[in-house]
């Protein structure tokens, strides 16, 4: 796939068209972005990712964006889905990176300014997740046969996770367009564990089904997320706790002293912390469709020492995981394999745990000789990247190598003279260490 230059839109290809003809409009002089704002992922790995999203705001000079205009430059063209998408230059390594690769949602909105010179406008873009989310399961059109005390509904065989995360990509691609989705546009890694044959309504989204395949899975640590370069991608839970065997990057951070002692440390402009009750968890009860009630008080799992120090810290009931039992590290029941859930989650979370909640990078001066791994950094880092972050706080404190996850970006763009930015880069994250090793 190209690399994005800049704000481009595709005006001529279709919505899932792998690499399509990319038309930059923010290097004119007549339409000229002064804010871009993008927000990706999740808080924490409590939540679930939504989708992402990019916002520009800007100047029009031209009358180019206005879709009244028959004679503009981009007269006909500008609809929505249009894919689109964001590239940021690098100027110590002279190179762009896509950092936002999605469709363009709206053009909304566009001011027309009192004088009739100049309209502003907001260009309103969404990632991939969008098009799964407005793809519905349609009775004959999406999954597998139906049994026959399930006509009219949609139905998808037993199948292995990432098996049936495939089916249901594949499903919204013919819903909504009509044709495959690209294999350039994936990257769903294998999964570990089978799950049940489902039935679903007619019109539920495409995405809670894949919500249900990535719960089944592990909740809370496996992840289902467009890429930055809009690869809709899926990791399961070994993904996190074994990143280099999934050739997921790690990115080297820390203070000024830790680059003083290794230059290819990026530097950070800010660092929060937290500690606290939020986190903690020392009562679950997670259980797979289907499950006997007989069954269901033995799915409870709890730390009683946890408890005797901070009182009942419950994790919501995750109840109907569409896990059909566990592969690894043996064969194991859907209700084992379900409790083995709730048991690691109470292990990870029942004891107070100091978690970098976000990291802060800021655009570096061209002179500053720290430059060089920021700026790789703000160009190549996505969801589910590993952190090593190294610091010296005031009084002793500070980390050496802690490792943490990626799980949200949001990227604050000012454009500045020729291809240059100012940016500010927030990285939401988690603790690493935190994630299932069974």
């Amino acid at each position: 796939m190209d690399v994005i230059e800049g704000l481009c839109l595709a005006f001529t290809d279709g919505p899932l068209v792998a690499a399509p003809d990319w038309t930059r409009i923010d290097n004119r002089t007549d339409i000229r972005p002064n804010r871009i704002r993008i927000s990706r992922g999740r808080r924490s790995e409590r939540d679930k990712v939504s989708i992402g999203t990019l916002t520009a705001n800007g100047t029009d000079k031209s009358g180019g964006l206005d879709p009244t205009n028959a004679t503009g430059p981009f007269a006909g063209d500008l609809d929505p889905i249009k894919q689109s998408g964001y590239g940021l230059y690098n100027p110590i390594a002279d190179t762009w990176a896509t950092v936002f690769r999605g469709h363009l949602a709206d053009i909304d909105p566009y001011t027309i300014d009192v004088s009739a010179r100049y309209a502003t406008f907001q260009l309103n873009l969404v990632d991939a997740l969008d098009l799964l989310t407005d793809a519905m399961m349609i009775a004959d059109q999406a999954g597998n046969t139906v049994p026959s005390e399930s006509i009219g509904d949609v139905f998808y065989t037993g199948q292995q996770v990432d098996d049936r995360i495939r089916a249901l990509i594949a499903d919204a691609a013919t819903a909504a367009f009509g044709v495959v989705w690209p294999s350039a546009l994936l990257q769903i890694f294998s999964g570990n564990v089978p799950v049940q044959g489902t039935e679903y309504s007619s019109g539920n989204s495409i995405l809670a089904g894949i919500g249900d395949a990535q719960d089944a899975e592990f909740p809370l640590f496996a992840n289902f997320f467009a890429a930055k370069d809009g690869v809709l991608t899926f990791h399961g839970r070994f993904a996190r706790s074994n990143p280099s065997m999934y050739g997921i990057p790690t990115w080297v951070c820390g203070d000024i002293p830790a680059w003083l002692a290794d230059d290819t440390v990026a530097v950070i402009q800010k660092l929060t912390l937290a500690r606290g009750k939020t986190n903690l968890i020392n009562n679950a009860l997670i259980s797979p469709k289907g499950i006997l009630d007989k069954d269901l008080a033995g799915q409870a799992v709890m730390d009683p020492t946890s408890i005797g120090l901070y009182g009942v810290r419950s994790l919501p009931p995750i109840e109907n995981l569409i896990t059909d039992g566990g592969d690894e590290p043996s064969p194991l029941t859907a209700n084992e394999e379900t409790k083995e859930y709730g048991t690691d989650i109470v292990t990870a979370f029942s004891t107070p745990r100091t978690r970098v909640s976000q990291l802060v990078f800021t655009t570096p001066p061209l002179t500053d000789a720290r430059g060089g791994p920021v700026w790789a950094l703000a160009q190549g880092v996505d969801l589910g990247h590993v952190i090593q972050l190294t610091t010296t706080h005031p009084g002793g404190g500070g980390f050496t190598n802690e490792m943490l996850i990626v799980e949200g970006i949001t990227f604050d763009i000012a454009p500045m003279q020729g291809e240059m930015t100012n940016f500010t880069l927030t990285l939401d994250c988690s603790p690493q260490g935190l994630a299932p090793v069974s």
